[in-house]
């Protein structure tokens, strides 16, 4: 038998890479396609339209009457309202996150945060954490454990922390430190059940595991950190940017 000299090896590894890559890109659309894919819905004529026109009209009611805070409520239950409504129709959580936006907004208000879609003046201070960037915390928190897992870890080692921060990056992810995975877990361990980082990191660790159980841990790690970058860059980021250079 002949032996393979390195340059037949170097094609090997090439092509091992093409496969690994389709695999990915494979995985990637199979993933974006479930998370915009209709869900099983009820038809209209299920619906009591009436009862629905009722709520608008207390809420536009509500608006025109009320003050300040009561035409964010009539604002922030309409725009709810639409939510479920689509929601009921099989359009996906994904598909309606614009929809959230808002909302999310007029929430932070009362903690005196401005979302940077509506934000005009430069604020002073350090500003609280947004919905956006305690969904990124639930996010690396959940990652940084899936990725703990999988090397049959549970306590973190600083040399799998390094490995980790360089699997997680991109522009979804931007700079992402030691310091920020360590941290990350922490609140996750110290926050209750209904806190936003928590249950940004119940949803994705749940997801994540489903992926890994069809894929395996390698390529759904893999995939998720391709399908994370390769939507717009993460608003938590973006907050921090905007709030400080408005």
């Amino acid at each position: 038998m002949r032996k393979r000299g390195p340059k037949s090896a170097t094609l090997n590894r090439r092509e091992q890479s093409k496969v690994a890559e389709e695999t990915i890109q494979s995985g990637i659309a199979a993933v974006k396609e479930r998370l915009y894919t209709r869900q099983a819905f009820r038809t209209l004529g299920e619906f009591d339209l009436d009862a629905l026109h009722d709520e608008f009209v207390e809420a536009a009611r509500l608006y025109e009457a009320g003050d300040l805070d009561d035409q964010r409520y009539a604002v922030a239950s309409q725009i709810s309202l639409i939510y479920d409504f689509f929601g009921e129709l099989g359009f996906s959580a994904v598909t309606l996150t614009p929809l959230i936006r808002p909302l999310s907004a007029l929430a932070e208000l009362k903690s005196d945060i401005a979302d940077p879609l509506f934000a005009k003046n430069k604020r002073s201070g350090r500003p609280k954490r947004s919905f956006d960037q305690l969904n990124r915390i639930g996010v690396l928190a959940a990652l940084t454990d899936f990725w703990l897992a999988a090397k049959g870890e549970n306590e973190i080692a600083d040399v799998l922390l390094s490995q980790a921060t360089r699997l997680f990056k991109g522009r979804w992810f931007g700079n992402v430190t030691k310091a920020q995975l360590k941290s990350a877990r922490i609140l996750i361990s110290q926050e209750a059940g209904d806190h936003e980082a928590v249950q940004s990191y119940e949803h994705f660790s749940t997801e994540i595991r489903k992926l890994s159980e069809e894929l395996g841990p390698d390529q759904a790690l893999a995939i998720t950190v391709r399908t994370l970058n390769e939507a717009p860059a993460s608003t938590a980021l973006g907050n921090w940017k905007t709030l400080k250079n408005a």
